[in-house]
């Protein structure tokens, strides 16, 4: 006993002054003297790609600080999720494990049932006698709870600037489904730098070609610099496009572009592929849409149908009350359509086909429908349509954006009104000390991470104008978990509502 209780003296003595050494250097070490440039930044994450090292070296970290029980609550507890689905800096793919694993008509159970409830309409099913109207019932309340919570996403797109994320989360996707997602094309990075050259000869030195960058010197002077939007010093050849490896183009940030100056991201061939794209992921909205209509229907029409024996036989039992007290609202958008005895009661077949091109060669069941495409674009400028997804995710994004207020402003505007920004982020806090360690330590947390984890993001977020719904903060104000709906201004909210 006395050997056990030497043991954890000496162990816990060795670990305060262990503590203690480090708190002492680390406070009284000379702050890093060099810089980070972009460029550092971004081949920092593709180091950080390879054999996935970012997340295994941040799980642990996550785990004790409680930001893995964040993603969770955020991605599947809280049902946040719904429809098609943006994550920008998706990293390494962490994220993944949170989210839906499926479309709806994935599972094998709901895809027999919904074979037979849409081709043969739930009364020729009651007619038949081959379900009853209990089990009719059960089956669509499981079907609507299941498309509702369970699997409410048309599509996940993990997206980011880095080449070698990108090919991480396609790893991800493959270890843990079995299958390769849909890469979304690439920027067309010749054409970007040739309509850049040719606005460069048209307008030289303007905003549009060229940009000014205060860039601190090894002695400390800041001197002011005329650098390209694609480059991250003014001699230097190594473009933050290109980066270290000629056939990994990382997407370029072109800052400063003038009203009505709109470069093209894609090829004409990508450009028609991403609307394809969306055409496709749009007729899986729609038949979700139909479903879920279709199902409500059906329940309603069962409620109905219960509440007329109840009345006849002059009592309702305790459960029929519960359901009836639930269904209420139903029941009396029933009663505002002003439907009759008879319309209500007929027996009519559902009138729910799936689109052909959600079938497969047969042209009679919805074939299989993977969920998670990838994505090489970077958060400040999307060459997505206006109003594209229903849900935007970002987490410990804006610590790493070139320009964060432009990346958020992009968000919102390919987030439809009504949808949600979901952002876990870190930055500054509300302590001063805590602050004034961020600020020491930020180039070499930068060169590290590729992140700078002294930024505002109380500024950035207000900057933006987004409108929060829900904000968390903890670790002394340094953690962020934060719902917000899209910033969109009135020319953005009437182009949506003539265009429904």
């Amino acid at each position: 006993m006395k050997i056990i209780t030497k043991i954890i003296l000496g162990t816990s003595c060795v670990t305060a002054f262990a503590g203690s050494a480090y708190v002492a250097a680390v406070t009284l070490a000379p702050p890093p003297s060099y810089t980070v440039s972009n460029s550092d930044r971004l081949r920092s994450y593709e180091k950080l790609a390879i054999n996935n090292d970012y997340e295994k070296k941040t799980k642990c970290q996550e785990f004790y600080l409680g930001l893995s029980r964040w993603r969770r609550k955020m991605l599947r507890e809280e049902g946040l999720l719904q429809g098609r689905v943006l994550e920008v800096g998706a990293g390494c793919g962490g994220n993944v494990a949170y989210y839906p694993s499926d479309y709806f008509t994935d599972d094998s159970e709901s895809r027999k049932f919904l074979v037979r409830f849409l081709s043969l309409g739930a009364s020729q099913l009651q007619v038949e006698g081959s379900v009853s109207e209990e089990e009719l019932s059960s089956k669509s309340s499981y079907l609507i709870e299941r498309i509702t919570k369970s699997t409410p996403c048309d599509e996940i797109i993990l997206c980011d600037r880095a080449a070698g994320m990108v090919e991480s989360c396609i790893l991800k996707v493959q270890s843990r489904f079995g299958y390769t997602p849909y890469r979304y094309p690439d920027y067309d990075v010749a054409t970007i730098r040739a309509a850049v050259d040719a606005l460069a000869k048209k307008a030289p030195h303007t905003a549009v070609a060229y940009r000014k960058r205060k860039t601190i010197q090894g002695d400390g002077t800041v001197a002011e610099v005329i650098v390209s939007p694609l480059e991250d010093h003014a001699d230097s050849t190594d473009r933050v496009m290109g980066g270290e490896h000629a056939d990994r183009a990382i997407a370029p940030i072109l800052h400063e572009l003038e009203p009505g100056d709109h470069l093209p991201l894609l090829t004409a061939e990508g450009t028609r592929e991403v609307a394809r794209r969306g055409l496709y992921i749009a007729c899986r909205q729609h038949f979700r849409q139909a479903v879920l209509r279709a199902l409500r229907d059906e329940e309603e029409h069962v409620l109905q149908k219960r509440e007329e024996r109840g009345s006849l036989a002059g009592h309702h039992s305790p459960l029929f009350e519960a359901e009836s007290e639930k269904k209420l609202k139903r029941t009396l958008h029933l009663a505002k359509n002003k439907k009759s005895h008879d319309e209500a009661s007929a027996p009519a077949p559902l009138s729910v086909h799936p689109p052909k091109t959600l079938c497969d060669e047969a042209n009679q069941t919805v074939g299989a429908q993977p969920l998670f495409a990838v994505a090489n674009y970077a958060a400040e400028q999307l060459p997505f349509a206006d109003n594209s997804f229903d849900t935007v995710v970002d987490m410990f994004g804006l610590c790493s954006y070139d320009d964060p207020v432009r990346a958020l402003r992009e968000l919102s505007r390919v987030c439809r009104p009504g949808g949600k920004l979901l952002l876990i982020e870190h930055g500054r806090g509300h302590a001063a000390r805590v602050n004034t360690h961020l600020d020491k330590w930020a180039p070499r947390h930068a060169k590290t991470w590729g992140c700078w984890w002294n930024r505002d993001i109380r500024r950035v977020i207000r900057l933006s104008g987004l409108t929060v719904e829900k904000w968390e903060s903890k670790h002394f104000g340094t953690s962020h978990y934060i719902v917000a709906k899209p910033f969109k201004t009135m020319s953005e909210w009437d182009a949506f509502q003539s265009a429904q």
